[in-house]
């Protein structure tokens, strides 16, 4: 299985290729993910994990499109975003 982990940070996750733009991180790859279109190639991988990084991304609807773009068909892609609360 191919795992992406986009916004890695310090806690890539086991087996993954990591990207993040902070070169301090655990990133195999520093990208700044606001950058169109990211490095990899069309249909690459099983696994896509982000998270807490798509709040931090200046457009979302163009990052839904690239990681469906690099996204194998029926790939599984986790989003993980902070809770907003509103008063």
């Amino acid at each position: 299985m191919k795992i992406l982990d986009l916004g890695c940070g310090c806690h890539k996750m086991p087996g993954a290729i990591g990207v993040d733009f902070n070169p301090n991180s655990d990133a195999d790859i520093i990208y700044d993910l606001n950058a169109f279109p990211y490095p990899f190639p069309d249909n690459g991988f099983d696994l896509i994990h982000c998270d807490g990084i798509l709040e931090h991304l200046d457009d979302i609807v163009q990052v839904m499109e690239e990681l469906h773009r690099i996204a194998k068909p029926g790939a599984k892609i986790e989003i993980i975003a902070p809770v907003l609360h509103q008063r």
